[in-house]
Protein backbone atom coordinates (compact mmCIF):
# COMPACT_ATOMS: atom_id res chain seq x y z
CA UNK A 1 0.00 0.00 0.00
CA UNK A 2 1.21 3.66 -0.93
CA UNK A 3 0.75 6.09 1.36
CA UNK A 4 -0.42 9.55 -0.29
CA UNK A 5 -0.59 12.71 0.33
CA UNK A 6 -1.89 16.15 -0.93
CA UNK A 7 0.24 19.51 -0.90
CA UNK A 8 -1.10 23.45 -2.16
CA UNK A 9 1.44 25.52 -3.31
CA UNK A 10 0.64 29.21 -3.13
CA UNK A 11 1.86 31.25 -6.01
CA UNK A 12 3.12 27.79 -7.70
CA UNK A 13 2.66 29.08 -11.37
CA UNK A 14 5.04 31.96 -10.67
CA UNK A 15 8.14 29.07 -10.42
CA UNK A 16 7.42 28.29 -13.99
CA UNK A 17 9.77 30.28 -16.26
CA UNK A 18 8.42 32.21 -19.66
CA UNK A 19 9.63 31.02 -22.84
CA UNK A 20 11.81 32.62 -24.93
CA UNK A 21 8.98 33.91 -26.92
CA UNK A 22 7.26 35.01 -24.84
CA UNK A 23 7.92 38.71 -23.30
CA UNK A 24 6.68 39.89 -20.90
CA UNK A 25 7.21 43.49 -19.34
CA UNK A 26 6.49 45.19 -15.75
CA UNK A 27 6.82 47.65 -13.53
CA UNK A 28 9.61 48.08 -10.92
CA UNK A 29 8.31 47.80 -7.44
CA UNK A 30 7.22 51.24 -6.15
CA UNK A 31 10.05 50.73 -3.24
CA UNK A 32 12.74 50.23 -6.11
CA UNK A 33 11.61 53.87 -7.86
CA UNK A 34 11.90 55.67 -4.45
CA UNK A 35 15.26 54.86 -4.23
CA UNK A 36 15.92 56.99 -7.03
CA UNK A 37 13.10 58.41 -8.77
CA UNK A 38 14.36 60.69 -11.40
CA UNK A 39 16.85 58.36 -12.83
CA UNK A 40 14.26 55.23 -12.95
CA UNK A 41 10.48 56.17 -13.36
CA UNK A 42 10.49 55.58 -17.00
CA UNK A 43 12.07 52.07 -16.78
CA UNK A 44 10.74 48.56 -16.79
CA UNK A 45 12.01 45.33 -15.77
CA UNK A 46 11.55 42.16 -18.20
CA UNK A 47 9.57 39.01 -16.35
CA UNK A 48 11.66 35.83 -16.91
CA UNK A 49 9.10 33.80 -14.71
CA UNK A 50 5.34 33.17 -15.41
CA UNK A 51 3.60 35.92 -13.83
CA UNK A 52 -0.18 36.38 -12.61
CA UNK A 53 -3.05 36.77 -15.95
CA UNK A 54 -0.72 34.68 -18.55
CA UNK A 55 -2.99 32.75 -20.04
CA UNK A 56 -0.76 29.39 -20.61
CA UNK A 57 0.75 29.50 -16.66
CA UNK A 58 -0.90 26.67 -15.48
CA UNK A 59 0.71 23.98 -18.96
CA UNK A 60 3.95 26.05 -18.13
CA UNK A 61 3.81 25.36 -14.40
CA UNK A 62 3.04 21.60 -15.39
CA UNK A 63 5.45 20.97 -17.69
CA UNK A 64 8.09 22.93 -15.29
CA UNK A 65 7.27 20.79 -12.06
CA UNK A 66 7.01 17.26 -14.63
CA UNK A 67 10.62 18.37 -15.52
CA UNK A 68 11.45 18.70 -11.93
CA UNK A 69 10.01 15.05 -10.85
CA UNK A 70 11.92 13.38 -13.26
CA UNK A 71 15.33 14.92 -12.44
CA UNK A 72 14.68 13.22 -9.12
CA UNK A 73 14.02 10.23 -10.60
CA UNK A 74 10.29 10.12 -9.91
CA UNK A 75 7.83 9.10 -12.92
CA UNK A 76 5.64 11.42 -14.57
Amino acid sequence: SWPTFTADVSNAFLHAPLPAKDIVYVNPLKEWINEDYETRKDQLWQAHMVRDGVREGPLLWLDHFGGRIVHYGLLR
